[in-house]
């Protein structure tokens, strides 16, 4: 037997943005949410502080773009495969930032910066993994 139960809000019911819009996770590290009531421009320095001092550590990075849509795969899993084959290099760093939409997941912006020490450890990792299953 299938059953499919579908709940609509009423009209006059407005959809209202996600408690937390944003979201910026240095793996391992600090991790710091942008709430409604927070200006925009004060998350956005935020980010920038943090960016800059992973840059000084490591200057080398690959930045994917999550579109579960597309690859069928979330930002967590995407993200815990980053952290697990990003640990096979001294220093790496991992760092997730997520703009969720108001409306739907469509909308959201959801990325994965892979940061290195050195140039040849970025490049030998996107030789080695990238466009490739990964199994945990």
């Amino acid at each position: 037997m299938f059953v499919v139960l579908l709940m609509i809000a009423p009209l006059s019911q407005k959809l209202e943005p996600p408690a937390n819009p944003a979201r910026f996770s240095v793996h391992g590290g600090h991790t710091f949410s942008r709430p409604n009531d927070m200006d925009a421009e004060e998350f956005k320095q935020e980010v920038i502080d943090a960016l800059r001092g992973i840059w000084e550590k490591a200057q080398f990075w690959t930045v994917y773009l999550c579109d579960d849509q597309q690859s069928g795969l979330t930002l967590n899993e995407i993200t815990a495969a980053a952290i697990q084959l990003g640990s096979n290099y001294p220093g790496a760093i991992v760092v997730t930032l997520s703009i969720l939409g108001r409306v739907d997941s469509h909308s959201d912006l959801e990325l994965i910066f892979v940061c290195f020490v050195q140039d040849s450890e970025r490049r030998n990792f996107r030789a080695r993994y990238e466009g490739k299953f990964v199994s945990r």
